[in-house]
């Protein structure tokens, strides 16, 4: 698929994105450089621990990866988790870490159906 069908596929505006990098060639460029991504990993490793400082961190730095490649549903979840973590706090839900992990994973199986 080409990089602005798969903006279609996952529910995300291309053209604010294509506004935003000026060229098919860098967003695919960067879209497939997100499977390269650790963030959303290490956002669950450290919350699993218990590392409430450390998922923020992780989970924040997620949510503005995102929202720069226009992954629209996934920075909602990301953006739910970075509030519900704010403050050191712990208001995070197991719905929103299983919203989270589904938009990630629809995201990232749909990365790999772009064409070179």
């Amino acid at each position: 698929m080409q990089i602005k069908e798969f903006y279609g596929v996952i529910g995300s505006d291309y053209q604010k994105v294509f506004a935003r990098l000026c060229s098919n060639a860098i967003i695919t460029k960067f879209v497939k450089a997100f499977l390269q991504d650790e963030s959303y990993c290490n956002f669950i490793s450290e919350y699993k621990k218990g590392n409430l400082e450390d998922a923020f961190r992780a989970v924040h730095m997620f949510k503005g990866l995102c929202l720069n490649l226009g992954f629209e549903n996934l920075s909602q979840s990301s953006i739910e988790i970075t509030k519900a973590l704010r403050g050191g706090k712990n208001d995070v839900t197991p719905q929103m870490i299983e919203k989270l992990t589904k938009d990630y994973n629809f995201v990232v199986e749909n990365i790999k159906n772009i064409d070179d």
